[in-house]
């Protein structure tokens, strides 16, 4: 087996599905198709094995993978350390959309400015472990696995937000039932003692229904900020704080291009956070449930 047959190998390990595979190799799906049938032949059993989450390597080969991975890793850093002469650097970043929408894509300019070669994916990630097919993930647990180096970037406060008009003994609005024993549904169902009136999916939909209906909710800063009628009727105490961690591939390690997009995601949740001072609302004793 050569390195282009590993190459194969850790393409489909990285992005699960063959068209992405595909794409990422500058191929087509019949050719990777192929590729890997015929290694397959040669290892004497299927390296891969297709399940609901895409294409999983078989225990055969995993650490052979990991092995090839580390090495395209530690290529992808090399090359990137070269003078480019103009051409472009492509880096994926794995980031909630709450992360992308409210910190990453305003700061975009100042990267742009920074390092106009670079050529940047962003990939909405919610609960999924490990890079996947990104070189750099923000995370809200520090990764307990694999060869990755994770550094906290920032503390995200949530608090409970209330629009100028709400009743603040009447309706709140919350997430889905799966939320409710972790985070800042946790925190919005301790306070406020009784289950929401509508639940939405996402907060931007959360604040946005606030806002129409005049009520109370769980908020992040950076999404409450949006809305000059909402004001946070919890204060620090009470609040649910939510690290942030970026994370890379060890091998990564001294790539000037995932430095520099390390140092711009720095920069822009601190940009955020200066522009989130947001004072609490003098709430009566007696009208806290």
């Amino acid at each position: 087996m050569n390195w282009d047959d590993l190459r194969y190998l850790v393409a489909i390990k990285r992005h699960k599905t063959l068209t992405r595979a595909a794409t990422a190799l500058g191929t087509n799906v019949a050719t990777v198709s192929r590729r890997i049938d015929k290694i397959g032949e040669k290892l004497g059993s299927p390296a891969f094995v297709r399940t609901a989450d895409g294409w999983l390597p078989s225990p055969r080969i995993e650490h052979l993978l990991s092995v090839a991975e580390e090495f395209d890793q530690r290529i992808e850093a090399a090359r990137n350390n070269l003078d480019s002469d103009g051409q472009h650097i492509k880096l994926t970043i794995g980031a909630a959309p709450l992360l992308n929408t409210h910190v990453l894509f305003p700061a975009l300019p100042d990267l742009q400015e920074e390092a106009p070669e670079l050529e940047l994916e962003f990939r909405n990630r919610i609960f999924k472990n490990g890079l996947g097919d990104c070189d750099i993930v923000l995370v809200q647990h520090r990764p307990e696995s694999g060869r990755l180096i994770a550094a906290r970037v920032v503390t995200l406060p949530f608090r409970i937000y209330a629009h100028a008009n709400a009743d603040l003994d009447g309706d709140w609005i919350g997430m889905p039932d799966e939320f409710e024993q972790i985070g800042p549904q946790a925190m919005a169902s301790a306070w406020f003692k009784r289950p929401p009136r509508i639940r939405v999916e996402h907060f931007d939909q959360l604040a946005e229904v606030i806002q129409v209906t005049e009520t109370m909710g769980p908020l992040p800063d950076i999404v409450a900020k949006r809305y000059p009628d909402l004001r946070p009727i919890s204060c620090p105490d009470d609040s649910y704080y939510a690290p942030i961690y970026a994370a890379y591939h060890a091998s990564r390690r001294g790539d000037r291009a995932v430095a520099t997009v390390l140092d711009w995601v720095r920069h822009a949740f601190a940009t955020s956070t200066k522009q989130n001072s947001r004072t609490c609302f003098p709430v009566p004793e007696s009208d806290i449930a």
